[in-house]
């Protein structure tokens, strides 16, 4: 009895795993066929690849300091392959070329690359001056789920401005509110770091802005 308990256990924790892995990355493949079909990346910020990159990356050497749980490594890897795929995509359909220049916004994927090489450089120089000293570890947490928790608030402002949701693929949000739901009740769950919590708090909050958006704003 004890040992089918264990396994009953050992299979739901493994799901669970699975999906913090893989759910998150899910919302974003229907966006790619939505891009793929419409030749348009109309009412998609393009910011969202670059936060997301931003905030695993810096996840990633948070997690090299301080070791959470390794589902959460692991999704942060699948989530740069599929944000990387999504963004050589809206490049390709010269959807930045006519953005004006700031902050993450390149004509060429090349740049992108550029760009975030010199993140992870500047991370790497980092660890190795600091990585022994416990301010800079909680600091890369801070900035990597501080990052993370503005994720859906360029999409919120933008539908605000535009009084639009056009192009905004269902999937993506749906998965961003139930992904986030899901996510604040594996945090608790598994002890993750404190950032995570508060990051998931936030995230659903804006989440829930956008829910309220998609019904105000349809049709228009």
């Amino acid at each position: 009895m004890a040992s089918s308990e264990m396994n009953t256990g050992s299979l739901s924790e493994g799901l669970a795993n699975l999906a913090m892995v893989f759910l998150p990355v899910s919302g974003y493949v229907d966006q790619y066929r939505k891009f793929q079909k419409t030749k348009s990346t109309e009412g998609f910020s393009h910011y969202t690849c670059g936060i997301l990159l931003y905030c695993n990356i810096l996840r990633i050497f948070f997690w090299f300091g301080r070791r959470f749980e390794t589902a959460l490594l692991w999704q942060s890897i699948v989530m740069i392959i599929f944000q990387l795929v999504l963004l050589h995509k809206i490049v390709s359909l010269g959807s930045t070329q006519s953005l004006p220049k700031s902050f993450f916004t390149y004509s060429t994927f090349q740049d992108y690359i550029v760009n975030l090489a010199k993140l992870v450089g500047a991370l790497c120089v980092g660890m190795y001056l600091f990585g022994h000293q416990d301010w800079w570890i909680e600091a890369l947490g801070t900035m990597a789920l501080g990052v993370e928790a503005i994720l859906p608030m360029p999409q919120a402002i933008g539908n605000f401005r535009t009084k639009s949701v056009s192009g905004i693929s269902l999937a993506v949000i749906s998965t961003w509110f139930l992904g986030d739901a899901f996510k604040i009740m594996y945090y608790m769950q598994t002890g993750a770091p404190f950032q995570f919590l508060a990051c998931g708090f936030v995230q659903f909050a804006v989440d829930v802005v956008i829910c309220i958006q998609l019904v105000l704003y349809r049709g228009k």
